[in-house]
């Protein structure tokens, strides 16, 4: 198995960097369920609540998919705070993520395919340091 410091994967995955290669389709699948998740969300309730309710939505229900990924053996986490298989700071770490989609989709269907895809690129650039925040947070 390779060991990338908190999660281990089995050796033979192909990789893309640190992460297996499905990983990106995966969340891309995962956050756009999500993302229509948080646009209505935020029509309904307003930002503010929609930014809380998706942020606890998405640090309950991204686990469920950590629990799949266990059972099949794609990866695991070292041992930490768990719920189930699910490390503390991972919770933290999808909620950070998905909290902050009711912000990015904001009037999403209106907007150019420029904005959207600057829009994905904060996201992305937000995945690590929401990881590393709660890593920080809650890993020690």
């Amino acid at each position: 198995e390779a060991i990338i410091p908190s999660l281990r994967y089995p050796a033979d995955e192909p990789m893309i960097w640190a992460s297996p290669a499905y990983m990106p389709i995966s969340w891309m699948i995962v956050l756009t369920g999500l993302g229509y998740l948080a646009w209505r969300l935020a029509a309904l309730l307003g930002r503010r609540y929609a930014v809380w309710l998706c942020a606890i939505v998405g640090a309950l229900n991204i686990p469920f998919y950590e629990e799949m990924a266990y059972r099949a053996g794609w990866w695991r986490y070292a041992p930490a705070h768990n719920l189930g298989h699910t490390p503390a700071y991972v919770l933290l770490f999808e909620g950070l993520v998905v909290g902050v989609l009711p912000l990015l989709v904001r009037r999403i269907e209106r907007a150019r395919w420029s904005a959207i895809v600057l829009r994905g690129a904060i996201l992305s650039a937000w995945m690590p340091v929401a990881a590393l925040l709660a890593w920080l947070a809650l890993a020690q």
